[in-house]
Parts: structure tokens; sequence; C-alpha cells
């Protein structure tokens, strides 16, 4: 039996590719104490680093992410979590940086 075709919002098509934008019921969040997280890997040999995704559409593959990080650290703090608010967020990539700088002076003690 194969899943319910999600209603697809937009599509675009260019040189044999097809790009579908489907909406999703919710967002999975992998988190580590209750705390959204991100996940890098490099090779030991390399300096080129890897984000590992820590959001889903389908609750299958965020189980299994979590699954697979508490195997890994050998714990039971990674957990699956559904934001049940969002927000819209307007910001600009400097407005972002600069909010990030203040927090962290504001974290240091120093502003």
């Amino acid at each position: 039996m194969t899943r319910p075709r999600l209603p697809v919002i937009v599509t675009h098509e260019a040189r044999f590719v097809l790009t579908e934008v489907s909406q999703a019921q919710d967002n999975f969040l992998v988190t580590y104490q209750g705390k959204p997280i991100k996940v890098s890997r490099t090779n030991t040999g390399s300096t080129r680093l890897r984000t590992v995704a820590t959001t889903f559409a389908t609750p299958a593959a965020a189980f299994n992410c979590r699954d697979k990080l508490n195997k890994l650290f050998k714990t039971d703090q990674f957990a699956v979590m559904v934001p049940y608010e969002y927000q819209l967020v307007h910001m600009t990539e400097k407005q972002i940086t600069r909010r990030t700088y203040n927090l962290n002076a504001k974290l240091k003690g120093t502003e």
C-alpha cells in the first residue's frame, strides 16, 4: 500500500528535472534534551563539513534519526518533537548576524 500523495503547492520544470513543493502535515524535529539541534559530520582526514538533516516531513524518518543518534552517543536524550506554534520571521541575513552577535555579547556579560 502506498502513502497518500500530498497536495502539490508549486512546481518548476527545467532541463528534464521536475521540482515539486508539497504541503506537509507537520514538521518533526529531532531534539536533544528538549532543544532543537544541528548535526555536522566530517571525515578525520578532510575539512569538508557535512550537515545531517534533523527536520523531517515524515515521522518515520525522524524516529530513525533519533534512534541512530541515541545509539551512536549511547544515550536516550534524543527525542522527536512536533512544534505546535509556527511564527513567520522577516529578517535579512545582516539582521540575523547582528542579533546573534548581540545575544553572544549578552551571554558573555558585555554589550
